[in-house]
């Protein structure tokens, strides 16, 4: 046994020639050689020959594709430059905190392209740090130039106004509530109030950022109001004036279904301008219960059986032709009449305390009835309740067809049920409940969206979403429990939060409910959802 390492040289080895002078236990056999050759199995690879010439060649080719040789390509082109510049500055300033290199890049972004997409981010930061070094000058010179290229950005605005922030949260607010409490009476259909009411926010807040939602609910109204010339017009007005807006999808519906009427697709008017049931447009955004309206004169309570008075005869004048009985009316019984109220008008009015009696001789009508008088019963009838019999007088046997008509009179109607006796439980486990028309959920998969919302925001209380009906027109999305109303309410309000499933509704197709469980039992029993909306603005609001 030989040691390799005490050898000097490896070279007179005879395995280096078979092996093309190179070691046994480099090359391994003779399938997996080291530097194989091109032909030859034993010779060694020749590299091939490359052309300088060719190859900066080619790379001028590549290189020139990419220059920007046309106006698009080169406006393509600044856009990434400043893009770059400004994603320089930020690494400068904040990964690296090299401030000072950061406001530099951010200077030579402004000074190469004064009115690019990141423009107004640049030129703020840059007022901010020279107005906290101080150098007023250099702030005020970067203020004017954001404020002349950019006077709608919200850096120009918060310059000129540095509780700008808090003046439009709280204008938002303003304008917000109203436009709620101008939807609410859309629905309950007031359409007068709810004009008015939009009509003054208008007048008070001019500018505000709800005001495609103010332009919006006044198209709605016209809709409704007006005839559908004009109802058209303001629809084409309201995705013009407001072209990105979120509403724009749903005006331009309206205005589809305009067009399909004028095609003949759809037959009869769109929208009436009297109190319709239920919306053309929105479906489900109007109380389509059924209405009973009555006169001035009428009243819904049930009728009372008038109490039959005194017998007094009718005074009809000389020369006047006898009263002749209805036809049809059966012979040998009289059925007492009820006086309408046209009669009550036309009766005479009773006379005076201590007033002569008229002396005029009149004539009595036999079988005659006297508003206010009881009737006089005919032959064979039986005598009224209370009506003295003299002694030995026979008694009338009751005929079949009165004994019948009293067996199928009709009874008194009941009076109304009472409403829901909802009860104030403001610290008991509330529900939030979302109220939407049957099978039409505002979004698609709403109860799978709120277990995920609900998981990722609100994992610590460990709230249950389930679905149920109301009554045949209406579901319910129940979001249980909270701790008391005033978390309840704090929830709802987040549910038209950005990071809702339902933020960008804006409270639209649906109706957010804040109810304790025990009443929402009640709820569900008795499906008495107007009720409980009257009881929730007394004791939630």
């Amino acid at each position: 046994m030989q040691d390799n390492w005490r050898t000097s040289s490896q070279s007179n080895s005879a395995n280096q020639v078979a092996n093309g002078n190179v070691p046994v236990t480099t090359t391994g056999n003779d399938e997996t050689r080291v530097n194989p050759t091109t032909g030859a199995p034993d010779g060694p690879r020749v590299a091939p020959v490359v052309d300088p010439a060719a190859e900066k060649r080619d790379l001028v080719v590549q290189y020139r594709q990419d220059l920007p040789t046309t106006p698009e390509k080169l406006q393509a082109s600044n856009k990434q430059v400043e893009a770059a510049l400004y994603e320089l500055g930020n690494i400068y300033k904040e990964q690296l905190k090299e401030r000072d290199r950061g406001i530099a890049t951010y200077a030579q972004q402004v000074q190469r392209f004064p009115r690019g997409p990141n423009a107004p981010d640049a030129y703020y930061l840059l007022y901010l740090h020279y107005k906290a070094l101080p150098n007023a000058e250099r702030a005020a010179e970067y203020a004017a130039a954001l404020q002349r290229d950019f006077p709608q950005s919200l850096y120009a605005k918060l310059i000129a106004d540095p509780q700008y922030r808090e003046h439009e949260l709280a204008l938002h607010k303003a304008v917000a509530s109203r436009v709620d409490s101008a939807f609410v009476l859309y629905k309950n259909q007031e359409f007068r109030k709810a004009s008015a009411i939009l009509a003054r926010t208008e007048q008070q807040y001019p500018k505000n950022d709800l005001s495609d939602r103010v332009a919006y609910l006044k198209t709605l109204l016209v809709v409704r109001t007006q005839p559908p010339v004009t109802a058209r017009g303001m629809v084409e007005k309201f995705y013009k004036d407001f072209p990105d807006s979120p509403l724009v999808p749903e005006a331009r519906a309206l205005a589809s279904t305009y067009k399909r009427q004028d095609a003949g697709q759809i037959t009869g008017a769109l929208a009436s301008t009297d109190k319709p049931a239920i919306s053309r447009f929105r479906p489900g955004e109007i109380d389509n219960r059924l209405r009973v309206y009555y006169s001035n004169e009428e009243s819904p309570a049930a009728a009372v059986t008038p109490v039959p008075a005194a017998a007094t005869p009718l005074v009809v004048p000389a020369g006047a032709p006898e009263a002749v009985p209805a036809t049809g009316a059966p012979k040998g019984s009289s059925k007492p009449t009820v006086p309408g109220r046209r009669a009550q008008k036309n009766a005479p009015k009773a006379a005076a305390p201590g007033a002569p009696a008229a002396t005029t001789p009149a004539a009595v009508v036999p079988g005659a009835v006297v508003p206010g008088a009881a009737p006089t019963p005919a032959a064979g009838a039986p005598a009224p309740a209370g009506t003295p019999v003299p002694a030995g007088a026979p008694v009338p046997a009751p005929e079949p067809n009165a004994t019948a008509a009293a067996a199928t009179a009709p009874a008194a109607t009941a009076p109304p049920a009472p409403a829901t006796a909802y009860s104030t439980q403001l610290s008991a486990a509330h529900a939030v409940v979302l109220v939407f028309p049957k099978g039409a959920p505002p979004v698609a998969n709403l109860d799978a969206a709120l277990d995920t919302y609900n998981h990722r925001w609100f994992r610590d209380v460990n709230l249950q979403v389930q679905a149920e009906a109301l009554d045949d027109k209406q579901d319910l999305l129940v979001v249980r429990a909270l701790t008391g109303a005033k978390v309840a309410q704090s929830y709802a309000v987040k549910l038209r939060g950005p990071q809702s499933p339902l933020g960008r509704l804006r409270g639209q197709g649906f109706q957010v409910v804040v109810i304790s469980l025990e009443n929402l039992a009640l709820l569900q029993s008795s499906g008495d959802l107007a009720g409980y909306e009257a009881f929730f603005q007394k004791v939630y609001k």
